[in-house]
């Protein structure tokens, strides 16, 4: 099949997945270390990903109650035991990078692992074109948006997709693990892969016309996943109570009560104007389809329907605009036409070179992903590959030094606050008076502040935060003031 050496091979793939990962580990360490990123997201799932032993889950105590009144994530046990057992060398924040660094890392190798197994006859060049194939899909521009505050919602498609590359090569008893761990990841992953296999599984009943061709074990799988999520979501509305996030983000109070011509022809005329590199491609999805004659390629478009008629009528402006990390369910689209085209293979059992098709798919549907995401509105980060390179790695052992520092030294100080993006930094030790949800502080806690911490950075995101804390420094006439700034110390 082909002349290409194994251990090459191996090595390629091994670069496939190292690549993105470090460069998107690179991109998160500067948002943490230098720019600054805000607790409610990064410092909050980097206490969760590395203190977590106990049920139930318990949020750090400047947030306080149980992560699960907001969603229900097990895998945080998982992660919180290898940091605290096996990998307690590595710093909270940089454990937390490399995890959401590994994840895009998992997008390229489950790109190349499918495109390996979708070519007969590999050679030097063909190698090299997948390898490359499979690097840019990971900085498509749905995978791009998520980056901007990193967070866990980028674990969902891309276990997705490491759960279809294992399954399509024959590797069930690996994909049967990811399949389980992708499930841990939050209370509607279920959801989301119930969906595109059913689609797949109508999609083969429509090119077969047989019942029997059905892919049972694949079809078990979606229920499975489909009933976890309904089991779950049932614990968690019936004993942890408190958040209602379907009604805070989704429905409304009273349910749809802001859903009117105006809203909804706002939101479809804010997609239509800065989601280019969502909609095109799935319009270059429908067109080769019809082209190439494969039905496959529309599976991804077709399952992420129901969630783009949910968010569009959210009430969550983020959400509804599809902004940030909540793009996440398009990452899959974005790199499905290798993963449709090898599924086609198999279906339709024909003998055929699908290069040609492919890389005609990848650079119309990849490709627009990817060149229409830059000067888009509404994300946090519209050019985060300016970022992708971290020199600077005294930065984490000044900071980490520092951190260690001032939580034994922490009476000094006396009335403390930390802005944001600094509070990430000291999530563990953060108590309820010295850190203020975006900024927000009493009268009264500002007015005791003894000591402020932040980040003074030019970064857009921050910008409120510099303008707060420096009005709580000027008016208290403060002296302890320390800015987290490259370099540190």
């Amino acid at each position: 099949m082909n002349n290409i050496n194994k251990d090459y091979i191996l090595f390629i793939k091994f670069s496939s997945f190292l690549i993105p990962t470090i460069l998107f580990t690179n991109y998160i360490l500067n948002q943490i270390y230098v720019d600054g990123s805000d607790l409610l997201d990064v410092g909050w799932f980097t206490y969760l990903f590395t203190e977590i032993l106990h049920w139930p889950v318990q949020n750090p105590e400047a947030i306080g109650g149980t992560f699960f009144k907001t969603h229900f994530f097990l895998f945080f046990y998982i992660l919180s035991y290898v940091h605290q057992y096996i990998l307690f060398f590595i710093p909270a924040p940089m454990y937390y990078s490399i995890f959401i660094g590994s994840m895009y890392g998992l997008i390229s190798l489950s790109v190349f692992l499918i495109a390996l197994n979708l070519i007969d006859f590999l050679n030097a060049k063909k190698l090299s074109i997948l390898f490359f194939i499979s690097i840019v899909s990971s900085i498509n521009g749905a995978a791009l948006e998520l980056i901007g505050i990193p967070h866990i919602e980028i674990a969902i498609p891309a276990l997705m997709l490491l759960f279809f590359a294992f399954y399509l090569t024959n590797k069930k008893t690996l994909s049967f693990f990811v399949f389980s761990f992708l499930l841990t990841i939050k209370e509607d992953a279920g959801f989301h892969i119930f969906a595109l296999i059913m689609i797949i599984i109508v999609s083969t009943y429509i090119v077969k016309r047989k019942v029997k061709d059905i892919d049972y074990t694949l079809l078990f799988l979606a229920i499975i996943g489909f009933l976890y999520s309904i089991v779950v979501i049932y614990i968690q509305k019936k004993y942890f109570t408190g958040d209602n996030i379907l009604e805070r983000i989704y429905l409304g109070t009273p349910y749809f009560a802001h859903i009117k011509y105006s809203f909804l022809i706002d939101r479809l005329n804010y997609f239509y104007l800065n989601r280019e590199y969502l909609y095109i491609p799935m319009l270059f999805s429908v067109i080769l389809s019809i082209y190439t004659k494969n039905i496959f390629l529309l599976s991804s478009v077709v399952a992420s329907l129901l969630w783009f008629f949910l968010s569009i009528i959210a009430i969550l402006e983020m959400l509804g605009t599809f902004s940030n990390y909540y793009a996440f369910v398009f990452v899959i689209s974005s790199v499905w036409p290798i993963f449709s085209f090898l599924i086609a293979k198999k279906t339709y059992l024909i003998k055929s070179d699908y290069f040609k098709s492919v890389i005609i798919s990848v650079i119309f549907i990849t490709g627009s992903f990817i060149l229409l995401f830059p000067q888009n509105g509404g994300n946090v980060d519209s050019k985060s590959w300016k970022n992708f390179i971290f020199t600077n790695y005294k930065t984490i052992v000044n900071t980490e030094f520092f951190v260690k520092y001032f939580a034994e030294n922490k009476a000094k100080f006396g009335n403390i606050l930390f802005d944001e993006p600094s509070s990430v930094l000291f999530v563990k030790k953060l108590s309820k008076d010295e850190y203020g949800y975006l900024n927000n502080f009493s009268k009264n806690i500002k007015d005791k502040a003894d000591t402020i911490i932040f980040y003074n950075t030019k970064k857009s995101l921050n910008k409120p935060s510099v303008k707060i804390m420096k009005s709580i420094i000027f008016k208290n006439n403060l002296r302890n003031i320390y800015i987290i700034k490259k370099p540190i110390l």
